[in-house]
């Protein structure tokens, strides 16, 4: 039932991030929409988890498709639960700052809460013990291996969250230290003059001022997505040396002709959040795939 836990929670990663709009907050027609897609991506998932069972039986059939409807209630529950905080927070809280961590609480707090129904729901349903902090203990500790199949289901967890968990987690942090949308940009370009019957050309560097209408925050979030990739390959090939240089060369071709400093350090925050949880992750997988950690 390891298994069954590990591809629900791929379920809620897929229904809860790519296939519905990236926003906190659901209309009551998004809602029932949203638990539909979830209810719809877990039966996929666990007809595939029937299919990899070498006996199925009607009791397997019928304790699935509980544990689906029970896990697909308990999220419907916990959503509009958490309509009524974002609400209670955006009436009462005028500190931008302190609704930022309010915010980004209830984010973690959405999270963690729906895959502990999960686990919980399996547990309760097929009468399991899954002993979620024992065995992460003893998988951090090298006393446990796991199959290959576990070993998948993980590694596609990890890549999930690197890019959908962390970049919404980044972008709802960036969003309140967002500075102002007009760009300060140093361009240098070439002037012609005429000196008698020659004309000569010469290099001048200028300020161009422009204003972003909109930033490209789904290129954005497959871009840092790809980049926490990188992070994470290099830090199971345990390379810090090349997440290092990988780090420079980002700061310098993201901000390096910006003269205005809020967006320097608008980048760098993003930038460190994104790759502490980069590096956590890249080594969190050395241990699911039972590789020894040398710094």
């Amino acid at each position: 039932m390891g298994n069954l836990v590990l591809a629900f929670i791929i379920g809620h990663l897929l229904a809860d991030f790519p296939f519905q709009k990236n926003q906190l907050k659901l209309t009551r027609k998004q809602m029932v929409g949203h638990i539909f897609i979830h209810f719809c991506v877990y039966l996929v998932l666990g007809i595939a988890y029937l299919l990899y069972l070498p006996e199925v039986t009607s009791e397997i059939i019928l304790k699935l498709v509980y544990v689906i409807l029970l896990i697909c209630f308990l999220h419907w529950v916990v959503d509009i639960g958490k309509e009524h905080v974002i609400d209670l927070i955006d009436e009462k809280e005028e500190d931008l700052h302190l609704e930022m961590i309010y915010q980004v609480g209830v984010f973690l707090l959405d999270q963690v809460t729906h895959l502990t129904i999960i686990v919980g729901a399996i547990s309760f349903v097929f009468k399991e013990n899954f002993r979620v902090f024992q065995s992460l203990d003893l998988l951090l500790s090298g006393m446990l291996s796991l199959e290959f199949s576990s070993q998948l289901l993980l590694t596609i967890i990890v890549l999930l969250m690197s890019i959908f968990v962390v970049g919404n987690l980044n972008k709802l942090i960036l969003g309140y230290f967002e500075p102002d949308r007009e760009i300060v940009e140093k361009v240098e370009v070439e002037e012609t003059r005429a000196v008698g019957d020659f004309s000569e050309i010469e290099r001048v560097v200028t300020n161009r001022v422009f204003t972003v209408e909109e930033f490209p925050t789904k290129s954005g979030l497959w871009i840092g997505g790809f980049e926490r990739s990188i992070v994470m390959m290099c830090c199971f090939a345990n390379n810090l040396i090349a997440v290092a240089i990988f780090a420079c060369f980002k700061m310098l071709a993201r901000f390096r002709q910006f003269e205005d400093k809020s967006y320097g350090d608008y980048y760098l925050l993003g930038n460190l959040i994104s790759f502490a949880c980069a590096i956590f992750l890249g080594y969190f997988l050395k241990f699911v795939w039972g590789f020894e950690i040398n710094f």
